[in-house]
């Protein structure tokens, strides 16, 4: 587990060593600080806490069964491309696929990555 009291050199190195040895990794997301059972655990008062706001957003489709993980890296690399930090409904409001030349794009970045990737080890 990593979380942001890491330095990214040594999320990197952990990452990367879980990779080489064949292990499966999983990417979840997590708001420390800002979930109640999480601040019950630590003792926190859950009164002073914000709550979360969802918002209900539309994502687009994909044509064939095997696509999703390049939709979400399609939208992982905009998001973080952007710096996208609000506004999530003008962005998030399409249900077309994404288009092809896009997706072959994702593909081409994580490859080139991973090539990379290899190379340095």
């Amino acid at each position: 587990m990593t979380h942001e009291r890491n330095k990214f050199d040594e999320i990197q190195a952990y990452i990367t060593t879980c990779f080489a040895m064949g292990k499966d990794i999983y990417f979840l997301p997590s708001i420390l600080g800002s979930l109640v059972a999480h601040m019950m655990l630590f003792g926190r008062s859950t009164t002073t806490a914000k709550k979360l706001a969802w918002v209900n957003l539309k994502c687009n489709r994909q044509i064939r069964s095997y696509e999703c993980g390049y939709y979400i890296m399609y939208w992982m690399m905009t998001i973080i491309r952007s710096h996208y930090t609000s506004g999530w409904e003008t962005r998030f409001n399409m249900t077309t696929p994404i288009l092809e030349k896009s997706l072959k794009l994702v593909r081409k970045a994580l490859a080139k990555y991973l090539i990379q990737l290899y190379n340095s080890m």
